[in-house]
């Protein structure tokens, strides 16, 4: 009786219980397994639109915080007209910083670091007093700045290389952030003069200290890096967010996005950013 009584309860367990147990996966948390394991993302239906990437996102990133966490911060693609013409947009896409994805100045990676990991000179801004989020213009949104950060991203687009990519898909994936190498904070002074070197300084991709890869000026970044943090932070309201001291905000693509390869090194110069000297970030591939 006994023997028949434990066979019984043992059939109702995995019949009722372990069911009950068990917690639906979301789309977004499947997208995030797959991309935290190196694995192409399966692709959601073509005609996803821009609300529904969002919400994938957020599904996303709830599942990535419990790998990269906590969040330090948020980040914009698509900011140059070129990179948004490429995915089929007029606007940037919103993605979300985690403090495990940002690596020291230096760092040493294997090129197969992600599904289809690229690099590309970016710009991160640290939010120094959370006035910004009453800015009005430029100059008061730099006002709220206490230092800015050469930064060298290295996004990963993530799906089979057939999937013809749109701005949605590259947001359901946050906005194709996997890493990002970061040099050291400097200072920023808000006043007139620094708010027109944020919109003039020259970058430059170097590879192995000698062959320059591209170059573009601040102004790649709608026009002004303080436009690109006023979108951020109005992107970030609608959703009910506010940006807090210490937040960093990455830019977005001052050059175009490019393949890694095996023993490079690539380093991003910063001319008139700062108003005596340049400032630079280096990443090495092997």
């Amino acid at each position: 009786m006994k023997r028949c009584f434990s066979s019984t309860y043992l059939i109702l367990f995995f019949l009722v219980l372990l069911p009950a147990c068990k917690q639906d996966i979301t789309p977004g948390q499947k997208m995030a397994i797959q991309f935290n394991a190196r694995e192409p993302v399966t692709p959601p239906e073509s005609t996803l639109s821009m609300q529904q990437a969002m919400v994938l996102q957020q599904q996303f990133n709830r599942q990535m915080i419990k790998w990269k966490g906590p969040i330090a911060g948020y980040k914009a693609a698509l900011t140059s007209r070129a990179a948004q013409e490429r995915f089929g947009t007029n606007e940037p896409v919103r993605g979300t910083l985690f403090k495990k994805m940002l690596l020291e100045n230096g760092a040493n990676l294997e090129i197969s670091f992600g599904i289809r990991p690229l690099y590309e000179a970016d710009l991160l801004v640290r939010i120094g007093d959370e006035t910004i989020n009453t800015a009005q213009t430029p100059l008061q949104a730099l006002q709220a700045i206490d230092a800015v950060i050469p930064f060298i991203e290295l996004p990963d687009l993530a799906y089979p290389k057939s999937t013809k990519l749109t701005a949605p898909l590259l947001a359901a994936i946050n906005a194709g952030g996997r890493l990002g190498v970061f040099g050291a904070p400097h200072p920023v002074h808000a006043d007139s003069a620094t708010l027109q070197r944020f919109g003039t300084f020259r970058v430059k991709l170097i590879a192995d200290d000698q062959e320059l890869i591209a170059e573009n000026t601040g102004a790649a970044l709608m026009g002004h890096p303080m436009n690109v943090v006023l979108w951020l932070r109005d992107s970030l309201a609608r959703d009910g967010i506010q940006l807090k001291k210490g937040d960093l905000l990455s830019l977005g693509s001052l050059t175009p996005i490019f393949p890694v390869t095996v023993d490079t090194r690539i380093t991003a110069r910063y001319e008139g950013l700062l108003p005596d000297k340049p400032i630079e970030v280096s990443v090495q591939f092997r």
